[in-house]
């Protein structure tokens, strides 16, 4: 019984985190910001960096530049959680 309640809990935490992940996705690929367009570009679409550049009108050293601060920036967002 108790391993029936802890399985249907965990169910729903993976419900609900589905569900913010999918919302974060939709946010993403709405946003008119160049980092999260690159994100969703480069992570969520798979495309090259010469991909990404050509479709973003930039270099491909800039989206490396760019992929280099957006890495930084969520080192320190890792940093400050802990």
């Amino acid at each position: 019984r108790q391993i029936h309640e802890k399985l249907s809990m965990l169910r729903q935490l993976l419900d609900d985190r589905e569900k913010l992940l999918r919302q974060k996705e939709s946010e993403l690929r709405q946003s008119t910001n160049k980092y999260d367009k690159i994100y969703v570009l480069k992570y969520l679409e798979g495309y090259s960096i010469s991909r990404v550049a050509d479709k973003l009108n930039y270099s491909k050293s800039q989206i490396y530049r760019m992929l280099g601060k957006m890495n930084k920036m969520r080192q320190n967002a890792n940093m400050h959680v802990l």
